[in-house]
């Protein structure tokens, strides 16, 4: 009977053992959740700001252009500094940095000094940080969270991104109403300081170094082992698929995002395009919850690929007529599927790779991703104001043709750049899928963690 006690023991405290990673990380987590939503409610109202001052679907999508730019440049030297350093200490002098940023802003406002550079130079800054603290947070996942629950966890930091999408249009639009954009940026700053007070709170893991000899970056120069993080995926060709098939998919995505705003306020007023949002993101929160619940399955690859296709979907759906109903259904819908195909391909990733290398190959990941945004939000201002509005103008070349089916007027011509690219996506993610290297990475990729 004794021997019975102590096996039961023994088995109790493997249990704690293994949970206490995952306590951690839910603590980190619900830290950086609580920063999101500061930062989300800033980035909404603005967003909503320039876009009244100036009118322009141009000027909106600098913001967004600001937000991807410093993040491909910065991206390969966090990732050696993730690998490098502790991942902890990162994760709070970036969360300092983006709050003294947003007090500078806060600022200016007060005094009646902002200029609209200002807001973007605040959104560079941040973008910054978060560079920085992007492949340090992701990492460190691998240090926090049994192999197992990858999916979970990652589906659970896509809920706070879901929460975030929710909540930030109407507090937002509730603080602007009520104290101005000031009382904004004063949550997001506490915002900020509840993260680092978390953050100081808790210890991560050591990092368990891999057995490849690219996992080990001792005496090699940076540029050496930013090159180490690229090299590990061009010798596995189905990891190196999955990053270059999400660069263009992100492309195509990101045309679709730097419209959004304009398109909805070409027909209604900010306050609905608040609560589209909202909607969107309870959808987002469903399908994180549905995510962190269910984890992806053995195959997480089919997951993400049949959730990106409806994600397609509704990008293609956004921009069919311009009609509330129409529009909250498909931010829905892609909001819904966003997190399963964000959770599922950060799990395979999160799993192949060494841990102790993750920072490189998740920083190269990021710097591809963000540079296919930033094309995007680049180039899709100047396409909707210049090309595709006057083509689907009362009298535009367009009109008897597409403008049958998806109407003509103000903001049709960024309906029509949503169609475009929800086919587009769907296209590369559908060709991506046939492609066996892509398709077999599940079993043919050995696990790393």
């Amino acid at each position: 009977m004794n021997t019975a006690i102590g096996r039961q023991t023994n088995k109790s405290a493997r249990l704690v053992d293994r949970l206490a990673p995952f306590s951690t990380f839910l603590t980190v987590w619900f830290g950086q959740m609580v920063s999101l939503l500061g930062s989300s409610m800033t980035g909404f109202a603005l967003g909503v700001w320039i876009y009244q001052q100036t009118g322009s679907a141009t000027s909106f999508a600098l913001i967004l252009l600001a937000n991807m730019l410093p993040k491909a440049v910065l991206a390969p030297f966090a990732g050696v500094a993730a690998d490098r350093y502790n991942r902890r200490i990162i994760m709070i002098a970036t969360d300092l940095g983006a709050g003294l940023a947003t007090v500078l802003v806060a600022g200016l406002f007060i005094t009646g000094n902002m200029q609209v550079w200002h807001i973007y130079l605040l959104t560079a800054i941040n973008a910054s940080m978060g560079a920085l603290q992007g492949p340090a947070f992701g990492a460190s996942v691998t240090q926090l969270v049994p192999k197992a629950q990858l999916g979970r966890a990652n589906g659970l930091m896509q809920l706070g991104g879901g929460v975030s999408q929710i909540a930030a249009p109407v507090l937002a639009g509730v603080l602007m109403a009520i104290s101005g954009l000031a009382a904004v940026l004063l949550i997001d700053m506490l915002s900020f300081l509840f993260a680092v007070g978390v953050l100081l709170l808790v210890r991560f893991p050591a990092v368990t170094s891999g057995n490849e000899a690219e996992a080990e970056g001792n005496g090699l120069s940076w540029v050496q082992q930013i090159l180490q993080g690229v090299a590990y995926l061009r010798e596995r060709p189905g990891l190196m698929g999955l990053v270059l098939v999400f660069s263009a998919v992100n492309f195509f995505v990101g045309m679709a995002e730097a419209v959004l705003t304009p398109l909805v306020l070409s027909f209604t007023t900010a306050d609905r395009l608040g609560v589209i949002m909202t909607i969107g993101g309870v959808g987002m929160l469903a399908g994180s919850i549905l995510m962190s619940v269910w984890g992806g399955g053995k195959r997480k690859v089919y997951a993400l690929f049949g959730a990106y296709a409806f994600l397609s979907l509704g990008v293609l759906l956004a921009g069919v007529a311009p009609s509330i109903v129409v529009i909250t259904v498909a931010v829905f819908l892609a909001f819904f599927f966003l997190p399963i195909v964000m959770s599922a391909s950060q799990a395979i990733m999160q799993a192949k790779v060494p841990a102790n290398i993750q920072g490189r190959v998740f920083s190269f990941e990021m710097m591809l991703h963000t540079l296919a945004f930033g094309m995007a939000y680049l180039t899709a201002g100047f396409l909707a104001d210049r090309i595709f509005e006057p083509l689907m103008a009362e009298s535009g070349l367009l009109t008897g043709s597409v403008g049958l089916l998806i109407g003509t007027g103000a903001g049709r011509g960024m309906g029509l750049m949503f169609v475009l690219t929800g086919i587009l996506a769907l296209a590369v993610a559908t060709a991506a899928l046939l492609n066996p290297r892509i398709r077999n990475v599940d079993t043919e990729v050995p696990d790393a963690v």
